[in-house]
């Protein structure tokens, strides 16, 4: 367990210096509530010998309940936290705020029409600009 031990996170160090040495980038980490996105910078070569740098667009991985939640959510509207949690069919808060709600907020997929008033019993939850392309790009996907 010790020698695994040593070794965990060494692929880092390797990413780094080779992203480095072939790229001359280092990669970007995207941390979310459950998981770490390793972003890297390609470099192409187009047919006059010039490097070009491609950054593809990442789409946010989220998790299957935050994938239910955006499901739930019309682009158009905003729901109270009972209303949504009702529409899901979930009973317990603590379960639907830290699995669905946390990580979504995070994400910058959802957000609060209330942001300075988290508790306040007025609060509701709708799309992001970043929820409605996340959303759109997924559905375009599974078609």
């Amino acid at each position: 367990m010790v020698k695994l031990a040593e070794n965990a996170g060494f692929g880092f160090d390797k990413m780094e210096s080779n992203g480095l040495q072939y790229n001359q980038s280092m990669p970007e980490y995207q941390l979310a509530f459950d998981s770490v996105t390793t972003c890297f910078t390609l470099t192409t070569v187009d047919e006059r010998g010039v490097a070009k740098q491609v950054t593809p667009q990442v789409i946010p991985q989220v998790t299957p309940q935050v994938d239910y939640l955006m499901k739930c959510l019309s682009s158009n509207s905003s729901f109270t936290r009972d209303v949504l949690q009702a529409a899901m069919g979930l009973k317990d808060r603590e379960n639907f705020r830290l699995n669905y709600l946390k990580p979504a907020l995070e994400l910058v997929l959802i957000e609060m029409t209330l942001p300075h008033k988290p508790n306040s019993k007025l609060q509701r939850y709708h799309l992001t600009e970043k929820g409605v392309e996340w959303k759109q790009k997924t559905q375009n996907e599974t078609l």
